[in-house]
């Protein structure tokens, strides 16, 4: 485990690093390649995402700051909009639409993060 993992701080918006991914963008807080357990980015949608299935140790959770669309979770599209928490367990798939900001945390004891695009 890193030296960061074991003092608390603050991450600016500033200080975040930036992907475009066409359909939506990513500002990563806490990259994966950090190695403290967990990564956390926002999520910029403005379309759609693919399908995935998570790995057997990731857990991803999804807050919506802002905006409205759908989640699809085992099959089933389901409205979303702010305030909203979307909880996905190991071994899920699901994807997502609409015009929305997302934070996104994901949980991986092992730092695997593994999922594959469906």
């Amino acid at each position: 485990m890193t030296e960061k993992a074991n003092r608390p701080r603050i991450i600016s918006f500033k200080d975040t690093e930036g992907f475009d991914r066409g359909d939506f963008q990513d500002q990563v807080y806490v990259a994966k390649e950090e190695e403290v357990g967990f990564n956390a980015l926002a999520v910029f949608v403005n379309g759609k995402h693919p399908i995935k299935q998570l790995g057997e140790q990731t857990t991803r959770t999804y807050l919506v700051v802002e905006g409205e669309g759908t989640f699809g979770l085992e099959g089933v599209n389901r409205p979303v909009s702010q305030g909203d928490m979307i909880v996905i367990p190991p071994k899920q798939r699901y994807q997502y639409e609409g015009v929305m900001t997302l934070f996104e945390v994901n949980i991986s004891p092992n730092n695997s993060f593994t999922d594959q695009k469906i």
